[in-house]
């Protein structure tokens, strides 16, 4: 009862039960197959079974016959002579031949075993017979030797008994006879050495050489071993008779033994033609079997076939058939837009599922309907009313629609439709671009192009759009948004534009500046600091700033910066000593913080004061060197009065120890002296000579003090026509009185070569000059400092429209990078504090600059130094 409401109740029971029903059925075929093959199976293997053993024993016939014919040939081609193989080979076949007998009486009848029995035996009785007669043979053939070398001996002992012309005639025609015979005995009696090929013997040669024998005999007298000879042919042609008659007889038994062995081997093919016959009806038997069998199945498929196709058809007529007519027409009339009324089968299966199912779904159909006119109302709203441009296009181009706000946007009429898209690009590629994009991703957000209103003035936008796809996948429309964003793009050129305008300003700045946030990451990093440090911007933004600034100690301005961060107040920092790069340079460093409520950080401004502290040098040492001046200048004057003193005195000794002078000889009278005798005195004790020495020096003091006073005496700049020569002997005599301690050199003590040749005036400003060879005869002298045989070597020739001025000593020479810059401001090779690095550059400065001439250096490490400066004949106006 339970399983009659299941079924009635449920589609799905009632074809598993007729499921169910088919695999019985069919489990039913299969055991029938399976014991009906079983039988045929069992019926084959009993036939082929049979047959098999019948084969196989007629595979061993025929295998040991074969075995048997093979030694039967290998006997019959090498017995001869071995008696001992033939024996046992003999033996062997005649057990083959027994074992035929008792294991193949089914394939050989007994007549022919009994004559292959009865003809191997012959065979083998023959065989020994022959071997007999080849013995008896081989002794015969001994004796015919011995008996051949006795004539030998004789007919040599007959030759030497020899003495008559007669007898020498005899003896001749004997052996000659002889040597005749001996050839054709020996081709006689040796025929039995290939008793395999033995041929019928021919007597004719024996008896005509046993005739010419007794004719010789007869003719020449009685010769003692004719008779032997005549004895032992007559055997051998009787033996030879024997021999022949036992081959012969032997090759007769082989041909009756093969013959026999023949009729075996077409008795087995007999059988074999048999055991055929019977395969063939056995094959017969077995595919009848198979016949009837596949009949038998056949039958029972086709009718279960029949069968469960009539289940079949009638379960789908009333399970699937029906319902689905049914819901087919209820779904017909729901497209007609019948909503009213419900689908009614009145069933309690799965199609009454699907009933309530489909009704429920119906009623819902109805409650959305309305809900979906409602948002369809909406959706055209939000259509109509949307600031940005809403279109939809095929995919070959063509605009299908377009809100108000798209129409607007590009100037169309209200009712322009069908336009081609690629008409509302500036570059209609964009539109291919576009759709390329499109067909690799299906969505496409913020696509900028630039596009192009009816009136033909283009504007940039954004477009953000996607592809519509129906069920199988392929492209119906393209839809998208228009957004104008002319105004922001120009907002976004501005704020480029000002950008790098900042960014310009910032990177041209020749001071540091930095910038960080709150956790000194660096966020600005202008060239300045990247041309020093090496490091990009690109490279150290982001970065610690400890990690990529190195150009001071962090030491100097880390808790500096971090109490900047905290407190929010400017922190200055002065003279911090720079690192690595920047090893002998000093900074002025100021970080102040950045006052935005939306920004945390601080920013480093740096300034490289190194020259400016260099300046600063320079002008307290220039003011030292003008408090020096001023107190030689006034030393000088001081000293000048007293040194003109002692020059007049000098000069006054001089006069007064001379007999010239009128007034000496009266007060030598007056003292009872000759005047003559007290300047001879003088002389004699050297005091003219010290007179002299205290002039000349006294004068060359008057000269220095006089050059003192002219060198730093204030110029009034003008240029006036000066010789080159005494300006230049002036400085050398000026130089030569300068003994620098610090430096450890003695002008003096340097050899001075002077090729001076004539040359005009040169309009200059002489202190100007003096100063600048000054400045050159003190630094050939300091590289000179350590060098033995130091020599200073100054020309002074004209070249075109300039005179020259050469000073070039036989120092170690400089290096290329010190050639360089030798004249840059505030470079030097020397110790600090033993030079400021500005003589040269102020020499360049005056002959350049001030008198519009050259100054050039040549110079090579281990071939001293030259310096030249040209100035010019003629002033420019």
């Amino acid at each position: 009862m339970n399983l009659a409401n299941k079924l009635k109740k449920s589609l799905q029971a009632r074809f598993i039960l007729a499921t169910a029903l088919s695999i019985a059925v069919f489990f039913m075929i299969f055991l029938l197959l399976f014991f009906s093959f079983i039988q045929i199976r069992s019926n084959i293997q009993q036939l082929t079974g049979v047959e098999m053993r019948k084969i196989v024993e007629g595979s061993r016939i025929a295998l040991d016959l074969g075995q048997f014919l093979a030694r039967l040939k290998v006997l019959q081609a090498t017995f001869y002579r071995n008696d001992e193989f033939l024996q046992e080979e003999g033996a062997y076949l005649l057990k083959m031949v027994q074992q035929f007998e008792g294991d193949y009486t089914d394939s050989f009848s007994p007549a022919t075993q009994a004559s292959l029995r009865e003809q191997l035996g012959g065979l083998l009785e023959q065989c020994t017979k022959v071997n007999d007669s080849l013995e008896q043979l081989q002794q015969l053939n001994g004796e015919f030797s011995r008996l051949l070398e006795e004539v030998d001996r004789q007919i040599e002992e007959q030759t030497r008994r020899t003495l008559a012309v007669t007898e020498v005639t005899k003896l001749e025609q004997l052996t000659h006879l002889l040597a005749h015979y001996r050839i054709e005995l020996v081709e006689t009696i040796h025929v039995h050495d290939q008793p395999g090929q033995w041929q019928q013997p021919s007597n004719n040669e024996i008896v005509s050489l046993q005739a010419r024998l007794q004719a010789l005999s007869a003719e020449q007298g009685p010769i003692d071993f004719v008779p032997q000879l005549l004895s032992l042919m007559q055997r051998y042609r009787v033996l030879r008779e024997t021999h022949y008659q036992a081959m012969n007889l032997l090759g007769k038994h082989s041909t009756a033994l093969n013959q026999t062995a023949q009729e075996g081997l077409q008795q087995i093919g007999k059988v074999d033609w048999l055991i055929e016959q019977h395969a063939e009806q056995v094959m017969t038997e077995i595919d009848s079997t198979v016949m009837t069998t596949e009949v038998m199945v056949m039958g029972l498929i086709t009718v279960f076939a029949l069968l469960l196709a009539l289940i079949q058809i009638q379960l789908y007529r009333k399970h699937i058939k029906r319902p689905m007519e049914h819901v087919r027409k209820r779904l017909l009339a729901v497209q007609r837009g019948n909503y009213s009324s419900p689908m009614q089968m009145g069933r309690l299966d799965e199609w009454g599922q699907i009933e309530s199912i489909f009704n429920i779904l119906l009623n819902d159909l109805i409650n959305n309907w309305s809900a979906l006119q409602e948002s369809e109302k909406r959706y055209r709203n939000f259509f109509d009313c949307a600031a940005e441009g809403i279109f939809q296009s095929t995919q070959k181009g063509v605009l299908l629609n377009m809100n108000p706000s798209m129409i607007e946007m590009f100037g169309f009429d209200d009712h322009e439709a069908n336009k081609q898209v690629e008409s509302i690009y500036a570059d209609p590629a964009d539109w291919l671009r576009l759709l390329t994009l499109l067909q690799k991703e299906d969505i496409v957000s913020n696509y900028e192009v630039e596009m192009r209103r009816s009136n033909g003035q283009t504007f940039w936008a954004v477009i953000n759009s996607h592809l519509v796809r129906d069920a199988e996948e392929s492209i119906q429309l393209v839809e998208g948004t228009v957004e104008d964003i002319s105004m922001r793009r120009a907002g976004d050129e501005a704020l480029r534009q000002l950008k790098e305008y900042l960014h310009a300003i910032v990177d041209t700045m020749p001071s540091i500046l930095i910038g960080i946030d709150e956790k000194r990451r660096v966020t600005l990093w202008n060239r300045a600091v990247a041309e020093l440090s090496g490091i990009p911007e690109e490279q150290a933004f982001g970065e610690q700033l400890e990690e990529v600034f190195s150009l001071i100690d962090q030491s100097y301005y880390l808790n500096h910066i971090d109490e900047t961060l905290n407190s929010k107040e400017v922190v200055r920092l002065g003279k911090i000593p720079g690192a690595k790069v920047c090893e002998g340079c000093y900074f002025d460093m100021l970080i102040y913080p950045l006052l935005s409520l939306e920004i945390t950080g601080a920013v480093i401004y740096m300034d490289d004061i190194t020259e400016k502290l260099r300046i600063e040098e320079v002008m307290v040492q220039s003011e030292k060197m003008l408090s020096v001046g001023s107190l030689a200048a006034g030393m000088a004057h001081e000293i000048n009065n007293p040194l003109a003193s002692i020059l007049q005195n000098v000069q006054v000794l001089g006069q007064r120890l001379s007999p010239a002078l009128k007034k000496n000889q009266e007060v030598a009278l007056q003292l009872g002296i000759q005047v003559e005798q007290v300047a001879e005195y003088a002389r004699m004790r050297g005091f003219d000579q010290m007179i002299k020495s205290i002039a000349e020096s006294g004068q060359r003091a008057a000269r220095i003090i006089e050059n003192m006073l002219n060198f730093s005496r204030k110029s009034a700049s003008h240029f006036l026509p000066c010789s080159l020569a005494e300006l230049v002997e002036k400085t050398i005599e000026l130089a030569s009185s300068d003994y620098d301690m610090k430096h450890q050199f003695d002008f003096r003590k340097i050899n001075i070569v002077r090729e001076f040749r004539p040359v005009p005036d040169v309009p200059c400003e002489s202190s100007q000059i003096q100063q600048v060879v000054l400045s050159l005869l003190k630094n050939a002298a300091e590289a000179l400092m350590d060098s033995e045989g130091p020599e200073i070597t100054v020309r002074i020739f004209q070249e075109e429209e300039q005179v020259c001025v050469q000073i070039a000593d036989n120092g170690e020479g400089m290096p290329e990078p010190v050639r360089r810059r030798i004249f840059e401001p505030f470079f030097t090779t020397k110790e600090v504090g033993l030079g400021t690095g500005l003589g040269l550059s102020v020499s360049y400065f005056l002959v350049v600059q001030n008198h519009k001439g050259r100054l050039t250096v040549d110079s090579q490490p281990g071939e001293g130094t030259c310096f030249s400066f040209f100035l010019p004949l003629a002033l420019e106006k």
